[in-house]
């Protein structure tokens, strides 16, 4: 499970297990067959990203949500969206804990306020005040 944050670091990172599985297989005398890849393309933070989670932001603190952002190292659809050349902010759910685990959790009134959140983002997005 490989997540570059460049493409040339999966370029990398594919000729580098390539190149392991040719020597493994001739030290061993073994077959080996790679199946898959890098699924995902990278999502690196454009100059357009960084302006909408400026907006993002901003509408956070109109609506008293500070808004804070983490890198999560994770993968999503909004990988292949980025990679299309549209800007994707795609860390705006809900508040809650414990992510992918049987103990994941969400914060209820934590709904209504990402709604909101998303409802400011869009209408200024759409040249709304």
């Amino acid at each position: 499970n490989v997540r570059p944050r460049l493409p040339e670091l999966a370029q990398q990172f594919e000729a580098a297990l390539r190149e392991a599985i040719r020597v493994i297989a001739k030290l061993h005398d073994v077959e080996i067959h790679l199946h898959g890849g890098v699924s995902r393309p990278p999502k690196p933070l454009t100059p357009e990203a960084t302006a909408l989670f400026g907006l993002v932001r901003e509408c956070g603190e109109a609506l008293g949500q500070p808004i804070r952002w983490q890198t999560s190292g994770g993968v999503c659809d909004g990988n292949n969206i980025a990679a299309c050349g549209v800007p994707v902010v795609d860390t705006m759910g809900v508040r809650g804990g414990a992510i992918h685990s049987d103990q994941e959790f969400l914060i209820v009134p934590s709904l209504a306020e990402r709604a909101a959140l998303s409802a400011l983002v869009l209408h200024r997005l759409s040249g709304g005040n």
